[in-house]
């Protein structure tokens, strides 16, 4: 770890070196994690906006007691960040840009709350999802302000910037009883998004690795070998509890939450970006353990079930499909009874059980049963005469084969519908989904970029932004072929069964086409930029 970190701080410096003579570039570059996005699209996407300051709000609406715009120091933070990077690629010669960036920087250094001899950035509402009371304070923003506040020191040369930088991090160096951002649990150390003064550790796994991107960025600039020793327990508080994520069908957003008893991270939202995160900590650390979960994480995202249903109260916004764990506002409801829900597999799989979470407990089913299709006969696998929580897993007396699944409801509980958030399969199988770098691993509107590698489309391409790797689980595949867009470029592959002993494979290559004989059930694509694109990638088995 320290190796890379090392490394990028060297890229930094020359990065400033070369970019010195055209715009003095500082000797600080872009901040790990950095939105994708421009700062310009990031400010004028939904819900965000510039004040007539200039500072960046997000509009809450309704939510805590009709906040409606506020302008969060988290999302000012990645604005800002976004605003740095976005200076830098013009040689640091766009002085609006700096400008803007400086904006940001001011205003959260002058809304900097000193407790004792550390800075924060409360929340002046109460979260009652965490049981929480105005005024406290999240880990996911510390460290990522502080960065912004070392760049602007950076440029201007105002010693307050880095003071208040210093007096933030102190947050990570005090408990949350104490009014700190961390909770310290043996060798690890986790960092809490939500950080109770009544010491309740929520795990929250998104803000957690967000605040541990800043504190690499801020050992990264500082090289103070505290914050190296706080980045490696973080890490180790990862690659420790990220089995505990794993919910079967998707991941949870927490391990602990006061309001609920299912945490989930929805899908093609909190699971995407969980994906995201171990694919950075993978490239950060090179251990095996964060690509592994990365990948099972991925098969998540990419469900291909096909649901169904005897009927729907609202078949076009809340028909069965909604029922795809995405959560928010979307569930499936039914007034006609009795009902049934059946979600079909592509093909004949191991199924160990079924997932369900009730929209209300009012809405719940009076009954139900759940049957799997096995050998063409429907076979009853368990249910309930009586639903008494929001959360069920009915789990099958032994793994069914089956490639369908229905759930025959009696009737309703009492409001005269029933209405389900999310009905899932729990697979007896691990599965696991295809992963890219993270510069490779989203296109345009945030879509799976790495999916028109897969999608059996020749029209369609994974655009290669930058030089970079593929990981291809192989199932039972003998013979993989990948098409580039380019004959330049490089192609080479490893292989693997466990994330960490890469084997070399020969890649023999014609023109635009790519062919590799993979032994093992992993493999590792490598690529430079230059092929351009992968328009497909296809494997096959023996007979």
């Amino acid at each position: 770890m320290l190796n890379h970190l090392l490394t990028a701080a060297a890229s930094a410096l020359i990065f400033s070196t070369l970019n010195a003579q055209a715009g003095e570039c500082p000797a600080i570059g872009v901040a790990p994690r950095t939105i994708g996005d421009t700062a310009e699209a990031y400010a004028t996407s939904p819900g965000f906006s510039l004040n007539d300051d200039g500072i960046l709000e997000w509009d809450y609406g309704a939510h805590f007691d009709n906040l409606g715009k506020w302008a969060d120091p988290f999302f000012d933070s990645n604005y800002a960040l976004a605003l740095y990077r976005d200076w830098l690629s013009t040689n640091c010669t766009d002085e609006a840009l700096k400008a803007q960036f400086l904006k940001q920087a001011n205003w959260l250094a002058n809304g900097a709350e000193m407790r004792g001899d550390v800075a924060v950035w409360s929340y002046p509402f109460a979260d009652k999802n965490f049981d929480l009371g105005p005024g406290w304070v999240s880990g996911i923003g510390q460290s990522r302000i502080a960065g912004v506040l070392l760049r602007a020191e950076a440029i201007t040369n105002e010693k307050r910037f880095h003071d208040i930088a210093q007096a933030a991090l102190r947050s990570y160096e005090v408990t949350i009883d104490k009014g700190g951002v961390v909770t310290i649990d043996g060798d690890v150390t986790w960092i809490e998004e939500m950080a109770d003064p009544k010491g309740r550790s929520f795990k929250v796994l998104n803000g957690h690795i967000t605040g541990l991107a800043g504190i690499a960025d801020f050992y990264t600039i500082t090289r103070d070998p505290k914050w190296k020793a706080l980045y490696d327990r973080a890490v180790a508080a990862v690659k420790r509890d990220i089995e505990k994520f794993d919910a079967g069908f998707s991941t949870y957003y927490s391990l602990v939450m006061p309001s609920s008893g299912r945490p989930m991270a929805p899908l093609g939202e909190y699971n995407a970006l969980h994906v995201a995160q171990l694919i950075w900590l993978y490239n950060e650390t090179n251990d095996g353990t964060f690509l592994d979960y990365a990948s099972r994480y991925q098969a998540y995202e990419l469900n291909a079930d096909k649901f169904t249903a005897s009927s729907s109260i609202d078949s076009t916004n809340h028909g069965p499909d909604r029922l795809r764990a995405k959560y928010g506002s979307e569930y499936w409801s039914v007034g006609k009874f009795p009902a049934w829900l059946e979600l079909q597999t592509p093909s004949t799989e191991a199924i160990k059980g079924v997932s369900i979470d009730m929209n209300l407990l009012s809405e719940a089913p009076s009954r139900f049963t759940v049957s799997a299709k096995i050998d063409g006969e429907w076979v009853t696998m368990g249910g309930m005469n009586k639903v008494t929580s929001r959360y069920v897993d009915i789990m099958f007396p032994e793994p069914a084969k089956t490639d369908a699944v229905r759930i025959d409801i009696a009737g309703h509980s009492g409001d005269g519908l029933v209405a389900l958030r999310a009905v899932m399969l729990l697979r007896a199988s691990m599965q696991y989904g295809p992963l890219t770098n993270d510069c490779n691993n989203t296109a345009a509107n945030h879509q799976y970029n790495i999916s028109s590698a897969f999608d059996g489309d020749l029209d369609t391409s994974m655009k290669i932004n930058c030089d970079g790797w593929l990981l291809v689980p192989t199932d039972d595949s003998t013979e993989l072929n990948l098409i580039s867009e380019s004959t330049g470029g490089s192609i080479s592959a490893e292989q693997t069964d466990d994330f960490s002993n890469w084997q070399s494979i020969d890649v023999v290559r014609t023109g635009r086409d790519a062919k590799l004989t993979p032994s093992q059930p992993f493999v590792r694509i490598r690529f430079s930029k230059e092929i351009e694109a992968i328009t497909e990638i296809t494997g096959s088995s023996e007979s």
